[in-house]
């Protein structure tokens, strides 16, 4: 079923006016050049920095502990979840105070307060187009550590507080989860993403709509 959806996809977004992926992997995927690539938007009011100490009293989590967010659904294996738990089983070897914290299934408005009360949000799946969860992190100014996947590299390589890792080795990523965490502090984050706005990514949706409507109306 899986297959039928991703080639009639294709062929409507080959055969479209105009299409609009969420990533250049995806552009490529597509087969389409002129194809808009356009992330989701994040709703930069919900996800907005936060005290981590009023959030680790309201999910009753231990102030002194050092979290790693996980947010992805544990039994999707894309999500790959057995490699962010031995990665922090490593981190908790070198950081005894490190704990996994897992967001499954975490009503949307609730999840603010995990980026909050977290010291760094993982991400460690195996393919992705452009994760909302790692850009809700970073709208938070949550410290990131994850794998190169999808379009994680176009937002986070340069910004203080985000750290991409090559590999899927597990030691790896500890040993940057650790540079996170070892030392509380928060990213650069938001405003590394300001264009994802939703407000500035509806406004570019319309834009390619206009376009669209332009070329059907013909020359005036």
């Amino acid at each position: 079923t899986s297959r039928i959806i991703a080639r009639v996809s294709r062929w409507v977004g080959r055969h479209a006016d105009a299409a609009i992926v969420k990533s250049e992997e995806l552009k490529r995927a597509l087969g389409r050049p002129d194809a808009h690539v356009i992330p989701n938007g994040v709703d930069f009011e919900l996800f907005r920095p936060l005290d981590r100490d009023d959030a680790r009293r309201m999910l009753g989590l231990d102030p002194a502990r050092r979290y790693v967010l996980f947010t992805g659904i544990p039994e999707v294996p894309v999500k790959d979840f057995p490699l962010a738990q031995e990665a922090v089983r490593r981190l908790h070897e070198r950081l005894p105070a490190a704990e996994l914290l897992v967001a499954s299934r975490v009503p949307h408005e609730e999840l603010p307060g995990y980026y909050a009360a977290a010291d760094a949000f993982l991400l460690t799946s195996r393919h992705e187009g452009s994760p909302n969860s790692l850009k809700e992190a970073m709208a938070c100014n949550l410290p990131v550590v994850s794998v190169d996947v999808g379009d994680v590299r176009r937002w986070t390589v340069g910004v203080e507080g985000c750290r991409i890792v090559a590999t899927r080795d597990p030691e790896d990523l500890a040993r940057a989860l650790e540079e996170m965490v070892r030392e509380p502090r928060r990213s650069r984050g938001r405003e590394a993403i300001a264009e994802l706005s939703l407000e500035r990514v509806a406004r570019r949706v319309l834009e390619v709509y206009d376009s669209v409507l332009r070329a059907r109306r013909g020359p005036p």
